[in-house]
């Protein structure tokens, strides 16, 4: 009898949120899609940081080639941070994050260390993976994660250009993501962060058989945050519901969303709040 990690068509889907201050990963099966799970048990220098649900998107270049990531950086040692926005050119970021300190001191930092943000982001994600996949490795078993397809998806700010989407992407490629498996060819998407959030509370929603459903998947995303139905919108039961968006909102689901550059704006105001 076939073992499920030899099973054909099984596939593990793998969200990553990742923002520009934090960091988080959740993961199931796709004969299994009510097993969610959060990536945690984060290597760390501080233990009580270790169950935490985000790590920190940091990446440290130490000596002797030594590369910390995360919880795991060494408490002092110099790293780079908010590397993420620096996949926009200046002209397309707002000014007030353009001028900021933070974006200033990741430049410097990226200079220092002769790395472009595709580099760094490649370096942190390939940790960020390789950490992921020794997780479902520990909550699965091995045969399983070898003989399985991965589906990949990843957060993006809903402004951003497809220029930083391709330079996402090519982030990815350099991190290892996308290289073959026995299984077969991984696969990569992108979702807003806007659309995530509103399908990961869809989701939430789904178990209480008193909430109506929007059908379109783009009012869904536009109406992310709002309590209430705006006028002329049709409503649909969730059971009429078309399949077609099935894995789209399986894959928002998996996603703890931050806001992209509202993430960001908020940690410039901070000293003023």
């Amino acid at each position: 009898m076939a073992s499920q990690g030899s099973q054909p068509g099984n596939t593990i889907i793998v969200g990553i949120d990742f923002g520009t201050t934090y960091s988080g990963v959740a993961f199931t099966w796709s004969k299994k899609i009510k097993r969610m799970q959060v990536i945690s048990s984060w290597d760390s220098e501080l233990h009580s940081s270790s169950d935490e649900e985000k790590t920190p998107t940091a990446i440290s270049f130490g000596s002797k080639g030594k590369v910390s990531w995360g919880y795991n950086i060494p408490f002092g040692a110099e790293q780079g941070k908010w590397f993420k926005l620096l996949l926009i050119d200046d002209k397309d970021l707002p000014e007030d994050v353009r001028k900021s300190t933070k974006i200033k001191e990741a430049r410097v930092y990226l200079k220092k260390h002769n790395k472009t943000p595709v580099a760094v982001i490649a370096g942190f994600l390939r940790l960020l993976c390789n950490h992921c996949n020794q997780r479902i490795i520990e909550t699965a078993s091995r045969s399983l994660v070898n003989y399985s397809k991965f589906h990949i998806v990843i957060t993006l700010p809903a402004i951003w250009p497809d220029y930083a989407r391709n330079r996402m992407r090519e982030a990815a490629e350099q991190a290892g993501m996308l290289s073959a498996r026995v299984a077969g060819e991984t696969t990569l998407s992108f979702i807003s962060e806007p659309e995530a959030a509103a399908l990961a509370t869809l989701s939430d929603m789904e178990r209480r058989c008193d909430i109506m459903v929007f059908g379109s998947l783009s009012s869904l995303a536009t109406l992310a945050g709002r309590s209430q139905n705006p006028p002329g919108l049709p409503v649909v039961n969730k059971k009429s519901r078309g399949e077609d968006n099935a894995p789209r909102r399986l894959l928002a689901a998996l996603i703890v969303v931050q806001i992209g550059l509202l993430e960001s704006v908020f940690e410039i105001c901070k000293p003023f709040v």
